[in-house]
């Protein structure tokens, strides 16, 4: 359709932009999901979102709100509960999922988007271990931190500037505590 906002684009065009890993303002087409299935994890999406974006040489973009998201300020939610382990481990669970998709790519642009997708989603778990204050989730993210940055080192670098910040004065603070 022209002029309504539907455009086509080369997969290579979301190298450059950070895109929403949710599953839900999309459509797939089935065939992408022959030997690709959500993994039994919080966050499924990510990866998998990731992983299509990447695979496919073109896709069409469209600038409409056709889709209304509405939410229950008195409903239980995945965003709005308390930060647990399980949040964190399957956090990191589709970070490094997302890091493999990224080590997959033949594509440099594809490569560099899935990493940055990798960053921010590992950004965002930074600063949720951060406000969690909780000791023994900051000992299980620390252990979980080392393992990420010594399989995908370039990880490291493409944190945020305040998930760096955070991430130096958890360390800090763990060893002064020791």
């Amino acid at each position: 359709r022209r002029g309504g906002g539907w455009r086509m684009r080369p997969a290579e065009w979301i190298a450059g932009k950070k895109v929403q890993y949710c599953a839900w303002n999309k459509f797939y087409r089935a065939d992408l999901f022959t030997k690709r299935r959500y993994p039994t994890t919080i966050y499924e999406d990510f990866p998998v979102t990731t992983d299509i974006l990447c695979e496919v040489g073109e896709f069409v973009a469209v600038d409409e709100p056709l889709y209304v998201y509405c939410t229950n300020a008195g409903a239980s939610s995945l965003v709005r509960s308390s930060f647990t382990e399980r949040k964190l481990n399957d956090s990191i669970a589709v970070v490094r999922q997302v890091l493999e998709v990224a080590r997959r790519q033949r594509n440099p642009k594809l490569a560099r988007f899935a990493l940055r997708q990798a960053a921010d989603g590992h950004s965002s778990t930074v600063g949720q271990v951060w406000k969690a204050k909780d000791a023994r989730l900051a000992q299980v993210f620390a252990k979980a931190q080392e393992e990420l940055v010594r399989a995908f080192p370039e990880l490291q670098g493409r944190l945020s500037l305040k998930a760096r910040f955070r991430l130096w004065l958890m360390t800090a603070d763990r060893r002064r505590t020791s």
